[in-house]
Parts: structure tokens; C-alpha cells; sequence
């Protein structure tokens, strides 16, 4: 199944990839629910309504994980750059951060490459370049490349599906006077942020968000 990131079977999810799904159900199920009605005659109704908005869409971004999602990814960007800076050690720590966006409640282990090849969540793709680290080797810059490519299109997908949970937030709170500015969609920020640390990490970036940028 995919959902929220997890992708292995139904009689396989560990208790916490099942708790997380089933939080993200309940919050689902909750949008369904009638609204209650509100006073716009009333500021401090409305305050607080927003406030509700914010606190309910900030639950939604925890049962996605977005916050740790944002920091592995940031941590796997770092790691290309240092790798390519001539830190091999940070070829590790590359695949660790890959790894743990595609199984953040599994049993994949700093410093133990062999858990990432035993985890079902980790694609085929990702677990041939771990087994490279394994055989002693490190990545040549194309192949970094090539690896925060597959993980920022997964990063891409994620905040594809969080922005279509955010959307009904914004519109209610639009409909509450609000602008909705306050109800973020992390991953796309993360995203921005790693195209702009890229950018400035390379003169011949081009403007667009690519790993083209991260290969020596």
C-alpha cells in the first residue's frame, strides 16, 4: 500500500506506520464532519476559529510526518554537496537520510547499511547504491546526483498530496476572513529551500530546482 509515504504491505506495517495511518484516517474522517458555525460579527469567535484552523491543520502536517521528512531530506542535500566537497564519509549519511524518508519508523539504523538493504520500504533502486558503500566503494558525483533525484521526486510526491489536504484549511479559513498564509505546506518549503542552497552552492545552477547542480 502507499499512504503517507509507506509503502509495503498491509500485514507487514510495523505499529507505528499503522498508528500513523490510522491518525491520518481519523483526521480525514473529522473534515468530513459539519462545521460549526461562526459569527463573523464576532472577533473574538473568529480568532479563535483561526486559531483552531491552524492547530488542526499543524496535527494534519505531524500524522505526515512532514517535519521529519523536511529535516531528512535537507540532511541528504547537505550530504551530496559534502560528498562532493571530497567528504566520502558523507556517503553514509546520505543513504541514511534517504532511507529514513522512505521508512521513518523502521528499524533502518545509522551507521548500519545492512538494515537500510533488509527494510521492504526502501526502494531496489536506493539499496543498490547502499550495497556499493557495503562493498567499500564510495559515489562518484553522478551517482549522488542521481540518488537525490530519486528522493526529491518522493519528496515532490508527498507535498503534492499534502497541498491537496491543505487546500480545504485555506478555503475555510478564507471563508473566516482569513488569508491563510498561515497554514504552510512544509515540504513545499523544504523543496525551496533546497533549490536555493543548491543554487547558491553552484554558478551554473540554471534557475530551476535539478541535482544538476550538486554534480561536480
Amino acid at each position: 500500500m502507499q499512504v503517507l509515504g509507506i509503502n509495503v504491505p498491509v500485514n507487514e506495517l510495523s505499529q507505528p506506520q499503522r498508528e500513523r495511518i490510522e491518525n491520518y484516517i481519523d483526521r480525514k474522517a473529522e473534515r468530513l464532519a459539519p462545521k460549526v458555525a461562526v459569527d463573523l460579527k464576532d472577533p473574538s469567535a473568529v480568532a479563535k476559529a483561526q486559531s483552531g484552523i491552524v492547530g488542526d491543520w499543524r496535527g494534519v502536517q505531524k500524522d505526515f510526518g512532514a517535519a521529519d521528512v523536511s529535516t531528512r531530506y535537507l540532511a541528504a542535500v547537505d550530504a551530496v554537496q559534502k560528498g562532493n566537497a571530497g567528504n566520502k564519509a558523507a556517503d553514509g549519511a546520505l543513504v541514511y537520510a534517504i532511507a529514513k524518508i522512505y521508512d521513518p519508523a523502521g528499524a533502518v539504523q545509522e551507521g548500519d547499511k545492512s538494515t537500510i538493504i533488509g527494510s521492504r520500504s526502501v526502494p531496489e533502486t536506493v539499496k543498490g547504491y547502499v550495497q556499493k558503500l557495503i562493498n567499500g566503494q564510495s559515489f562518484l558525483p553522478q551517482e549522488r546526483a542521481n540518488l537525490l533525484e530519486i528522493v526529491s521526486q518522493q519528496v515532490r510526491d508527498r507535498a503534492a498530496v499534502l497541498e491537496q489536504e491543505r487546500r480545504p484549511y485555506v478555503e475555510i479559513s478564507k471563508s473566516l476572513g482569513g488569508t491563510g498564509e498561515l497554514l504552510t505546506n512544509p515540504l513545499l518549503e523544504v523543496l525551496k529551500k533546497a533549490e536555493a542552497g543548491v543554487q547558491s552552492a553552484s554558478a551554473t545552477s540554471g534557475g530551476a530546482f535539478s541535482v544538476d547542480a550538486l554534480k561536480a
